[in-house]
């Protein structure tokens, strides 16, 4: 970055492709405040007085461009429980509280309260083992599992309704995400009728799946490895509701909720699973080399396909807002066909209130109060 003038700054990008603006997000303080124990931004507050990991208070910037905040002073606190904040917005210790916490689903539904959801990064999948040993190395097996599944009963039960359902790592709603990549509709049907063609019959008459190999019967078996978040077994409620869809298609299905995430990258590592239920916290730029390009840090099951990876690559150079747009969509296309990763949805948070949030729209993970200077009583 290099001040041309008092009016002009001149940014030189590491790539030359449109994706480049996203990195423009970024905040101002005032260059005359910036060695100040409280720097000055240039948003619609200044913060006046800070506490480390405790408490924030705010009171409106007098040299702000837009219209002057209606709301005179902000006292921000953090709190170390999400049940603890929780309680303080019942008591009326606080009157708006952000969580992404489970915990907050229920509050979500009181009369005396309002709330508004937002979408965060945190990205549920289920990663499949394309080992030969699993019977998952088959396309056909992954397509079977995602008829088999009824998503929005997922979200709304084991999830407790704070998820938005999507098939592709791309939030919907956002400029980049391909409506068309909604393929996958909940079909027992359809499902049975992948596992026909595979080969996989009931042939005890016991609504279990098998084939013959040789004189030995197998049974059609999975295995999902999980692990829960601190304080909270909603991931490991919706790898149970997953078991249950797949054996009631035929599919033999066991849960294993292990210690941490970090045992069930172990497990995916040496290839001892089936399905893996994770999630995953994606960047706010739309980098998706990460999660499907070839080596890279989340690619956990080793997947590796050449059209992604060059697709991937080009989002990087392409220079203009339809090409990015259209390079992402066969992204996404390209993801619901092979997937390398069988995606289910999107976590959310939400803020709760005691007073009107009316004046708050498009609020997201980063900026989750947006709008909150324009509140009135």
């Amino acid at each position: 970055m290099e001040a041309v003038d008092d009016l002009t700054v001149r940014v030189v990008g590491n790539f030359a492709g449109y994706i480049v603006l996203y990195a423009m997000d970024f905040p101002v303080i005032q260059s005359s405040t910036i060695n100040d124990d409280l720097p000055r931004g240039t948003g619609p507050f200044w913060y006046v007085a800070m506490e480390t990991d405790s408490a924030i208070r705010l009171e409106p910037n007098a040299l702000w461009w837009k219209q002057q905040p209606t709301v005179h002073s902000v006292t921000f606190c953090r709190y170390a429980e999400s049940g603890d904040a929780i309680q303080a917005l019942q008591t009326n210790a606080i009157e708006m509280l952000s969580t992404r916490s489970p915990a907050a689903a229920l509050s979500r539904k009181l009369a005396d309260m309002t709330s508004m959801d937002y979408g965060t990064t945190t990205y549920e999948m289920m990663v499949p083992n394309l080992g030969d040993s699993s019977v998952m190395s088959d396309v056909r097996m992954r397509q079977a599992v995602m008829y088999a599944i009824d998503r929005s009963v997922l979200a709304n039960n084991a999830y407790l309704d704070m998820a938005i359902q999507s098939e592709v790592p791309v939030l919907p709603g956002s400029w980049l995400y391909e409506s068309r990549s909604a393929v996958y509709y909940y079909s027992p049907e359809r499902s049975l009728q992948l596992l026909y063609d595979m080969g996989w019959d009931d042939l005890t008459g016991d609504t279990r799946l098998n084939k013959r190999d040789g004189i030995r019967l197998i049974d059609l078996e999975v295995n999902i490895i999980t692990y829960n978040e601190a304080s909270s077994s909603v991931r490991e409620n919706a790898a149970n509701t997953i078991a249950s869809y797949l054996n009631a298609v035929g599919i033999k299905t066991k849960v294993e909720v292990l210690s941490s995430a970090a045992a069930v990258r172990q497990r995916m590592k040496d290839r001892e699973y089936d399905l893996a239920l994770i999630g995953v916290n994606l960047s706010e730029i739309p980098v998706l080399q990460p999660l499907l390009g070839t080596s890279a840090n989340l690619n956990f099951n080793r997947y590796s396909n050449e059209s992604m990876d060059s697709l991937i690559a080009y989002t990087a150079t392409v220079e203009d807002e339809d090409g990015l747009r259209q390079t992402y969509s066969e992204i996404q296309m390209n993801a619901v066909d092979r997937l390398p990763i069988l995606g289910l949805l999107f976590r959310t948070g939400t803020v709760l209130s005691s007073r009107s949030l009316g004046a708050m729209n498009g609020i997201r993970s980063t900026n989750v109060f947006r709008g909150m200077e324009y509140l009135t009583e």
